[in-house]
């Protein structure tokens, strides 16, 4: 029996890779929003995610020159920093049917307990001062 063919793999990385300038510019807009749809039983179905990011950047100054160095303190300037991060979260799905469109909403337990304890806790906290007001 002959030995089996590997199948090439096929990826969706391109041949060659991004700088991290240039995959931040293409990370960019409702790609980062919507997946790739997934179509069964005659129903297309698109998730949907909410995408934060944020980033920032630093650096330091220049020592002193030697002819300027009174002290004979000065010495190499230094400096630096570059940092920032991006999170997303499923927050629903566009389903795409024969009879209707329409967005379901996921609903995530931890992130409802959270906002009815917040809203618990302002709650308290104005009612306590409303209380403390009227006496």
């Amino acid at each position: 029996m002959p030995p089996a063919r590997k199948q090439p793999v096929k990826t969706d990385v391109p041949d060659r890779s991004l700088s991290p300038w240039e995959l931040a510019l293409r990370a960019t807009g409702a790609r980062l929003c919507y997946g790739e749809p997934v179509e069964a039983d005659g129903r297309t179905v698109i998730p949907v995610a909410s995408v934060e990011a944020a980033g920032g950047a630093g650096w330091g100054r220049t020592g002193k020159r030697p002819e300027d160095d009174e002290d004979a303190t000065g010495g190499e300037g230094n400096g630096g920093g570059l940092g920032g991060w991006v999170s997303a979260t499923p927050v629903g799905f566009i389903e795409i049917g024969p009879d209707e469109t329409r967005f379901r909403r996921i609903i995530d337990p931890v992130s409802l307990a959270r906002g009815l304890a917040g809203a618990a806790a302002k709650g308290a906290v104005v009612w306590v001062r409303e209380r403390a007001r009227r006496r």
